[in-house]
């Protein structure tokens, strides 16, 4: 596998892995009534549905990071650019695990 591709797929794979987590959160929060003391009760239907939303994303970046791995990328749009992230540093690393605290809190202290 190319360095691209694999950039592509952990890319691919942090973000399916950071969507199912603040997917899973929520539902967590909602399935305890734990949500109500994190939002008004008026918007826990919306907050619902987001995590509904969230859950549909992660489970296409999912099937990316899969076709990824399979060999079968997104076609080419011709537009001659080859839509690769950059590299993962510590910067995107950074980026990442300060998106994955909030799920990361509301799973290991409920």
């Amino acid at each position: 596998m190319s360095a691209a591709r694999r950039v592509t797929l952990i890319h691919h794979s942090l973000r399916a892995l950071t969507l199912f987590l603040y997917s899973a959160g929520i539902a967590l929060l909602a399935h305890t009534g734990r949500l109500d003391s994190y939002i008004e009760g008026y918007n826990v239907i919306w907050v619902k549905l987001a995590a509904l939303t969230l859950g549909a994303a992660s489970v296409y970046e999912a099937f990316a990071a899969v076709q990824i791995r399979l060999g079968h990328g997104a076609p080419d749009c011709g537009c001659g650019h080859d839509h690769i992230p950059s590299r993962l540093g510590p910067l995107q690393l950074a980026v990442y695990a300060l998106f994955l605290i909030p799920p990361a809190l509301w799973l290991l202290f409920p």
